[in-house]
């Protein structure tokens, strides 16, 4: 079963703030979770593809290009 509400113990968050260095003004802007994301699952797409032959060149994949790769369309 899924924990719930009950279950889960509570949770502190605390925030902290620092000045910014640098002549920009600011630092990690907080988005490397996401810069890897895209990559990661285009990857994941042309491995499973693989046994159909695909070649993924490109990170934009609507479900129509995908089932081109497939060779389904």
């Amino acid at each position: 079963l899924l924990p719930t509400a009950a279950e889960i113990p509570t949770i502190e968050i605390e925030h902290v703030e620092s000045d910014p260095d640098g002549e920009i003004g600011f630092r990690g802007v907080g988005e490397g979770g996401m810069i890897v994301a895209p990559a990661a699952l285009t990857n994941a797409i042309e491995d499973a593809l693989l046994p159909f032959g695909a070649k993924v060149t490109e990170q934009y994949l609507p479900p129509a290009k995908v089932l081109k790769l497939a060779g389904i369309i």
